[in-house]
């Protein structure tokens, strides 16, 4: 069976045959150099179609040699003001192709404590870096 849709269509079960789907992905999901040293690499193959990278805000504000950091510790008003001037661009654009009739895919990182969709990371209690809790 071949596919009909063409690059930019959505072919997920989810999506409708020849809807538009921009996909989302966070950061490291397409760049593993920008993760917490120490961790694993995630896999990660986007479907074809246009694929956003979002800038990576913890890289971004913390440092490549970070260590990993709590959805709690990032919750200050500084790190927030940070990351809504990090996405505006992006979200403009992304504002123009959903009212152009595209769909919006968010592909985040389970446990990420900025990048996480569903899950994140929180209940750090200070001492030595540890492998964090998660919370939905």
């Amino acid at each position: 069976m071949t596919s009909t849709a063409k690059p930019g269509e959505c072919r997920d079960k989810g999506a409708a045959q020849g809807e538009k789907v921009v996909t989302l992905a966070a950061h490291c999901l397409l760049n593993p150099l920008t993760r917490v040293k120490g961790l694993a690499p995630v896999t990660f193959r986007p479907e074809e179609g246009p694929t956003v990278q979002l800038p990576c805000p913890e890289a971004l504000y913390l440092g490549l040699e970070r260590w990993a950091v709590t959805r709690n510790q990032l919750d200050v008003p500084q790190f927030r003001r940070f990351c809504r001037a990090l996405i505006k661009p992006h979200a403009d654009l992304l504002e123009m192709l959903a009212r152009e009739g595209a769909r919006l895919r968010i592909v985040g990182l389970a446990g990420s404590p900025s990048c996480g969709v569903i899950t994140t990371s929180s209940g750090y209690t200070g001492g030595r870096p540890r492998a964090p809790s998660t919370r939905t």
